[in-house]
């Protein structure tokens, strides 16, 4: 998410370490969450639905508490756009490829989403990117490339891992074309209007999310209900708070360990661990997505630094 105003400091103290690590801690939860409720009947769509559903009641709610202004008119359209991009079209590609793939190898690839973000930005915004930054860019995806081809231990192309390749794409498409949104009507404004309008695109498929959650076990109920609140909605507000007052640069490092804490939580809840190749591709993938955030006097760099990769409303946001 970007900043709505300027950081007073650049010190990490307790308050802004402990929302940081909050949001690290929901964020990288979101992955397994996802996968326990696809485990209980909910599909892709109505996954995205539901818990997006909840996700904008909450934000709407906390809009309307601390007096965030309806945006103008004229940046619907745009609230729009940035809306299907980040709900329905990233998030159902991330949770069809959850199915087939294990959390922790989908968050080393959403991982990589900031390069993504660096060679748009200077596609698109005119944003500069030095040659150490394009060396991440290609380090980066050479990992993502492993991790995609490393299911099962066996190089072979995956379906699943392409999805969340692309989701991982998209997010980059969605951090460019949210940066001067949010810079015209606020980080809080863009967040809980493109999610309540990205939302309502999948209205459509109510009465099935109404079905499902009849027929689906309490367990897969309470997963859409603690996405909703806790990773799409509560993770956003932390991370706000933490962004308002310490720079992105230096709260970036924490989002370096979205993929092991992942893994960890992927491994005690359900026993899933990467295979030797997705666990080589990713720490590649990493070490690139390193490399372009400290990238030396790269525009780009510092656009990738504000569009840290997650599951929660869309990614970097």
């Amino acid at each position: 998410m970007l900043r709505e105003n300027h950081p007073s400091s650049s010190t990490i103290n307790l308050p802004v370490a402990a929302a940081a690590a909050g949001t690290l801690v929901l964020w990288s939860s979101a992955f397994v969450a996802i996968r326990i409720a696809a485990a209980n009947g909910f599909g892709p769509i109505e996954l995205t639905l539901g818990r997006f559903g909840i996700a904008s009641l909450v934000l709407l709610a906390a809009s309307w508490v601390s007096g965030t202004k309806r945006p103008p008119r004229r940046e619907w359209k745009w609230l729009a756009i940035i809306g299907l991009i980040g709900v329905p079209v990233y998030h159902v590609a991330l949770n069809t490829g959850l199915r087939t793939v294990d959390a922790g190898t989908v968050a080393m690839i959403i991982a990589t989403a900031p390069v993504y973000t660096a060679a748009m930005a200077v596609a698109f915004l005119g944003e500069r990117l030095r040659a150490s930054g394009w060396i991440g860019i290609a380090i980066s995806f050479s990992g993502a490339l492993l991790i995609a081809l490393g299911k099962g231990g066996q190089l072979q192309l995956d379906q699943g891992a392409l999805l969340v390749l692309m989701a991982a794409a998209l997010s980059a498409v969605w951090a460019v074309m949210q940066r001067p949104v949010a810079q015209r009507i606020g980080a809080m404004s863009l967040t809980t209007w493109s999610t309540t309008f990205g939302t309502a695109l999948l209205l459509p498929w109510l009465p099935q999310l109404i079905e499902t959650t009849n027929a689906a076990p309490l367990t897969g109920i309470l997963a859409m209900l603690y996405l909703g609140i806790f990773p799409a909605a509560i993770a956003n507000g932390l991370w706000s708070f933490a962004l308002s007052r310490v720079p992105a640069s230096r709260l970036v490092v924490f989002m370096y360990l979205m993929p092991p804490v992942t893994i960890g939580f992927a491994w005690l809840m359900q026993g899933d661990v990467p295979s030797m190749l997705a666990l080589v591709g990713g720490a590649i993938a990493i070490v690139g997505v390193v490399v372009v955030n400290r990238s030396k006097g790269s525009t780009a760099a510092r656009v990738a630094q504000q569009a840290v990769p997650t599951p929660a409303a869309g990614a970097g946001d």
